[in-house]
This record gives C-alpha cells, sequence and structure tokens, in this order.
C-alpha cells in the first residue's frame, strides 16, 4: 500500500471517529479479527492525530492488520478507498515504522485550527499555497511516526502561526498548539500569532492572550481577507529571513 493510501486512512479516521469510537475500533480489531498487537492503552497520551497515525502504523508493521482495519472501516463506516493505483498488500513501511525520518520541509505556516472547522480551512490553505505561502496543515503534512517530533520543531522553526477560530470554538489540541506557540512567542521575536476569524464567528470572542491589534476576519469579503493575510505572511516572513 502506498504512503498516499496510508495517509487516506488516517483522513478518514480523523474525520469520521472520535476518541471513544477509536477506542471501540481498537477493541473489535483485537476482539473479531485477532489482531492482539492493537491496543488503545497503549497509543500514545498525545493529541488525536497521533493517536490515529500510531493505530495505522502499527497495522502497516503486520501483514494482514493493514487489511484488517479497512475491512472494518467499510463494515463500520462505509469506507470506500481509492487504492486503484496500488494493492493493498503488504505496505511499503519500513521496519522501524518511518515513513520519513525528516520532521519539516521549510515550512512558513502552521495551521492551527478545529477539525469540525476544516473545509473553510482547507481552501484558505490551498489559496495561501497558490500564493507560494508553504503552510502545514496536520491532515496534509503529518508524517506517521514522528508526528509528536514534527509538531514539536514546527513550533519552534515556523514564522507565523494561523490559529483559527470558527462557531465550533477552540478544539482541546488547538489548545495545546495555541499554548505551546504563545510560549515559543515569548522566546523567539520572528514568530507571528495570527488569529484568523471564521464566517459568522464573533470577534469579541478572541481569547484575551490573542485579542491584539492584528486578526483577519473572513465575515468580509473573502478575496481580500485572503490577500491581506498572504501579504502580511510574506512581509512577516522577509522581515525575519
Amino acid at each position: 500500500m502506498s504512503n498516499s493510501n496510508i495517509s487516506e486512512i488516517c483522513n478518514f479516521l480523523e474525520d469520521h471517529c472520535n476518541q471513544s469510537e477509536l477506542q471501540r475500533l481498537c477493541l473489535i480489531l483485537k476482539r473479531d479479527y485477532g489482531l492482539r498487537r492493537i491496543s488503545y492503552e497503549n497509543l500514545p497520551n498525545t493529541i488525536y492525530t497521533e493517536k490515529v497515525t500510531a493505530l495505522v502504523e502499527t497495522c502497516a508493521r503486520h501483514p494482514g492488520s493493514l487489511e484488517a482495519l479497512v475491512d472494518l472501516l467499510k463494515k463500520e463506516y462505509n469506507f470506500t478507498p481509492d487504492f486503484s493505483k496500488s494493492s493493498v498488500g503488504s505496505p511499503k513501511v519500513p521496519e522501524g515504522g518511518n515513513i520519513d525520518e525528516s520532521t519539516h520541509d521549510n515550512f512558513d505556516v502552521f495551521i492551527s485550527y478545529n477539525t469540525q472547522d476544516r473545509s473553510f480551512v482547507s481552501q484558505v490553505e490551498t489559496d495561501l499555497k497558490n500564493r507560494d505561502i508553504k503552510c502545514w496543515i496536520d491532515y496534509k503534512d503529518t508524517k506517521l511516526g514522528i508526528a509528536s517530533r514534527q509538531i514539536e520543531e514546527l513550533i519552534k522553526t515556523v514564522k507565523v502561526a494561523l490559529i483559527f477560530m470558527g462557531n465550533y470554538g477552540i478544539g482541546p489540541y488547538q489548545e495545546k498548539e495555541i499554548d505551546a506557540f504563545q510560549a515559543e512567542s515569548r522566546l523567539r521575536q520572528s514568530l507571528e500569532l495570527a488569529p484568523v476569524i471564521l464566517p459568522e464567528f464573533n470577534k469579541n470572542k478572541i481569547p484575551p492572550l490573542l485579542s491584539g491589534p492584528i486578526h483577519f476576519d473572513f465575515n468580509n469579503q473573502y478575496d481580500e481577507t485572503i490577500e491581506d493575510l498572504a501579504r502580511l505572511i510574506k512581509e512577516h516572513i522577509q522581515k525575519y529571513q
């Protein structure tokens, strides 16, 4: 199975399963599919994305386990993966489980958001990418097996952290990212935290620690806001090159 297929499984789990459902899937894999190595308790006690990647990584290491996970997702959630370009055979994952040991690829921007806002945030990420701004967003850029180390390094290296806020509020893992970036910003002047307000979100609800003079409001005209956002990012990056 190709790396893109493995990423497709991770993305599906993140979009369709919460933590309790992931725990239930682990139990079914262990009980009904005989996968004794699968245990929710053995997954990292960190952000949900890392739990998902750890589960898929564990399955990828052992023949037949990834096929069992795909079969279970088909039965439980009508998962219809596009594996037309690769067979569901032994996955091409190194013995150590890491697909790529490099933790970052010179990203300029870290995107922090509630996963329930992914559709809108993904459009913003695409539009920034089309303006030659390299953004890191979890569901595209998380690397299996090193997610925690990757995020830690990104916090220390990116120039801009975009904090997206919508009507779903700030997610639990997003809170941890914000705390980490605020701590880093006190150590590194080159780091800019930029709140980004999604449509229908009341900007008066911005947390006090993020309520500085700079924020971007998509309640306003989209094209103007994306241009303003791209301009600030580029100016900030150029200033601290």
